[in-house]
């Protein structure tokens, strides 16, 4: 989620019929989505202030089985790894604690994080594996009485300093100095936030790690960055800044191998009354197209600039609006059936035309989410070896053919409908399973593939 200071503080084309859909009933009016994500077969949506997973039990609505992360203010990053779930959390107080879920309880690693003012917070904000190894990163400067400026890293039973870490805060928010995310790229972990120095080294909101030092990317930023990816083979990065290796760029900007550039794209508010900030907080490629998410309301070219709020896809030549984005901050993607899931703080979506509590799918095909109404069964739900289908009076259409996917949208397997469709060899996860006839969607189904 931005950082709030407080001083305590398959190829799918982008087709004309789009849409937007509410998601079940949401995660309630009060919670901010941060993140979506899968673990053990199931979809998950973390949330500020919230500190209990969502997950969705398939079909409309969003339960609470997994217990509240303790001593925490919200959850802004859950993370998956070797079938082990752990959560970075927003602190309650002066000290914060990291956990994984060992399938019936948080249990906590290592000692107690703090920052160095009596009176600091010590919010945890991402987890990545880097060279097989688990990193955290967040506005903490202390484990225990070991000094770690915030970046940490696991080892076996403690949690170990990155070289020099990080240090001094980007103005204007100088006081409060933070890591915010984590990616891989060029084999290197980089993480971006607020911060100046890597070590001894001037960064300016970004830096890398190859394993043994850090370096930076340039001159940087002149202000926060929140989010970074990896876009075509190229580093993107976004947050509150207007500049960039001295360079003009609207809170986006591209590394083109020896400083930032202006991709061509960026955003802004405007009018605005309340004077806020706009930002870019999340940035993820999806089939080739850049999606942008974050708090704005102007989307800005080189010669133009278009009215679509929190969220839009670009495509390095074309913007999709997503018919006008939604009426509040986007923080969270996740690539879902033939769309994505899209999370954050908002009520409606398509300038106001679907309900939907801070959460909702954007359906790159068609406008109708989850099984549609025709006589086609798939089961069971839950699956092993493979699901059965039955096609009841469409059993002698012509032209029927099935296709199966993963959460990414990427093509499984396709051919004419089977009785029994074997998913033995598949991974465990989440799947989507459709029926057509001809280019007409009949049903679709969510299967969660588990271990046999």
């Amino acid at each position: 989620m931005k950082k709030i200071v407080l001083v305590l503080f398959f190829s799918i084309g982008l087709l004309a019929h789009a849409q937007w859909n509410a998601f079940g009933t949401g995660t309630g009016p009060n919670v901010f989505v941060i993140g979506l994500t899968q673990w053990a077969g199931d979809l998950l949506a973390y949330t500020y202030p919230a500190p209990v997973p969502f997950v969705w039990d398939g079909a409309s609505t969003w339960t609470t089985p997994i217990p509240p992360v303790p001593n925490s203010g919200g959850i802004h990053r859950l993370f998956a790894a070797d079938s082990v779930l752990y959560a970075a959390t927003y602190a309650t107080g002066t000290f914060n604690q990291f956990y994984k879920y060992d399938g019936g309880n948080w249990v906590q690693m290592g000692q107690d994080f703090r920052n160095w003012g009596s009176s600091a917070w010590s919010s945890i904000y991402d987890i990545i594996v880097f060279q097989d190894t688990l990193y955290i990163c967040g506005e903490f400067a202390r484990h225990g009485t070991d000094t770690i400026n915030y970046v940490a890293k696991w080892a076996d039973t403690t949690w170990l300093p990155v070289g020099g870490g990080l240090s001094r805060g980007m103005q204007p928010n100088s006081n409060v100095k933070y890591p915010h995310q984590f990616l891989i790229y060029n084999n290197e972990l980089v993480v971006v936030g607020n911060f100046v120095q890597a070590e001894n080294d001037t960064v300016n909101g970004i830096a890398a790690w190859d394993g043994s030092q850090w370096h930076g990317f340039g001159n940087g930023f002149n202000n926060v960055a929140y989010g970074a990816c990896e876009h075509n083979g190229e580093l993107y990065v976004g947050g509150e800044f207007t500049m960039a290796d001295g360079n003009p760029v609207k809170r986006i900007a591209k590394w083109n191998g020896s400083q930032w550039v202006d991709p061509g794209i960026g955003v802004d508010i405007n009018p605005n009354p309340s004077g806020l900030n706009p930002y870019v907080h999340t940035l993820f490629s999806h089939q080739g197209r850049l999606v942008v998410g974050g708090g704005f309301n102007k989307i800005v070219r080189p010669t133009a600039t278009l009215t679509g709020r929190g969220v839009f896809i670009w495509d390095g030549t074309n913007v999709d609006r997503m018919q006008g984005g939604v009426n509040g901050d986007v923080e969270a993607f996740l690539p879902y059936q033939t769309g994505l899931l899209i999370g954050g703080g908002f009520s409606l979506a398509a300038s106001g035309a679907v309900p939907c509590e801070n959460v909702a799918y954007y359906d790159f095909i068609t406008g109708t989410l989850g099984p549609l109404p025709s006589e086609v069964r798939v089961w069971p739900t839950v699956a092993q070896s493979g699901v059965h289908i039955a096609l009841g009076s469409h059993a002698t259409d012509a032209g029927l053919h099935m296709r199966l996917l993963d959460m990414q949208g990427s093509l499984v397997r396709a051919g004419a409908v089977q009785e029994f469709v074997p998913m033995s060899d598949l991974a465990t996860g989440m799947y989507v399973i459709q029926i057509l006839q001809g280019d007409v969607l009949l049903h679709r189904q969510m299967i969660s593939k588990v271990e046999e």
